[in-house]
């Protein structure tokens, strides 16, 4: 009686330890069942990308054959023919230690397939450069320095390799491995000295200038040093009659279309060269309208000519043309009954 008791609590000893173990691997089971099925149905919907990671999650659940000659399938279709090469070769090794002899043949004859269509890389690196500790990565995970010279197949695409040792600079390149029965060789050159830091050299800060009370600033004046040219003084003279006769000759003519306006106003023409008027006070403004601009016509040309006579004598003359252009002024003066020009200056 004392030995069954002892038997019977080892049991149930045992059974309670083992229990939390049976419960988590059929959970293991469910989960890796639930992954399976939604890989397989992204599988099915060509979405391969996100279809060939829950697989593996499945497989590491809940390790099995058949999932790995799913997760195979999908690598292959996903374009990783490497990964999908070597899963179909585990598959066929589980398969053959599980006695399961049809996967054991169906991943042997996929993995034979895939085979002669491997992508395949090799990496050459120097003995010097080995002796230096040199560490090579491809996409970020270490090559072993076993792998060093040795034909890898690997998945196509973009293959990022580094290379570095102590004291030394960093070695990098990207070379693109098109999906076809090809080897890449990628060779790591002897890598380069890092240069020693340099201590910039600073100049010692020069002490300010002294500050010293800032001066006014003197400006020279432009003074005749002798009496202005004869030439200078006619073409003054010239401009300032020309200006006048073009003042009065404006003048006139604004008068001149006034009283035309007023006469026609009154008079009618009564053949090509003839006016009627009907008294003598519009006979008196129409005459009057034809002398202001005769007048006008005569000053407007008259003191245009001696305007530009005197222009060019101030900018031909030989001396002071700059001092007697400043010290000439001419105003022009208009009042609602005269208008006149005002000229100053000095000889």
């Amino acid at each position: 009686m004392r030995w069954n008791s002892i038997s019977i609590c080892a049991l149930v000893a045992s059974l309670l330890i083992s229990a939390p173990s049976l419960a988590g691997s059929a959970e293991d089971k469910a989960a890796a069942d639930a992954l399976f099925r939604a890989g397989r149905a992204l599988v099915k919907q060509g979405k391969f990308s996100e279809a060939c990671p829950k697989l593996e999650a499945s497989q590491k659940l809940d390790p099995a054959a058949g999932t790995l000659l799913a997760l195979g399938d999908c690598y292959e279709s996903n374009g990783q023919t490497a990964s999908a090469w070597t899963t179909f070769n585990d598959a066929r090794a589980m398969a053959r230690k599980n006695s399961d002899a049809k996967r054991a043949d169906e991943a042997e004859r996929r993995a034979g397939i895939l085979a002669p269509k491997l992508s395949k890389i090799i990496i050459e690196v120097p003995q010097d450069t080995r002796g230096s500790g040199v560490e090579v990565r491809r996409n970020g995970k270490l090559v072993e320095p076993a792998m060093f010279g040795l034909e890898v197949a690997i998945d196509p695409g973009k293959q990022t390799i580094d290379a570095t040792a102590p004291g030394q600079q960093v070695w990098t390149t990207d070379v693109v491995v098109e999906p076809k029965a090809a080897t890449t060789t990628i060779r790591i050159p002897s890598l380069v000295d890092m240069k020693p830091s340099v201590t910039e050299y600073v100049a010692p800060l020069k002490p300010p200038p002294a500050r010293t009370t800032p001066q006014p600033l003197q400006i020279a004046e432009d003074k005749p040093t002798g009496p202005m040219s004869t030439e200078l003084k006619v073409s003054i003279i010239l401009g300032s009659a020309g200006l006048v006769g073009l003042a009065v000759g404006t003048a006139f003519g604004f008068k001149a279309i006034s009283a035309n306006d007023e006469s026609r106003a009154r008079c009618q023409k009564s053949s090509a060269e003839l006016w009627t008027c009907p008294n003598q006070a519009s006979l008196d403004l129409f005459n009057s309208a034809q002398t202001y601009a005769n007048v006008s016509n005569v000053g407007i040309g008259l003191g245009g000519a001696l305007t530009i006579a005197g222009v060019l004598g101030l900018v031909f003359a030989p001396r002071y043309k700059e001092q007697a252009a400043a010290s000439w002024h001419v105003v022009p003066v208009v009042t609602p009954n005269t208008t006149s020009l005002s000229v100053t200056g000095a000889f």
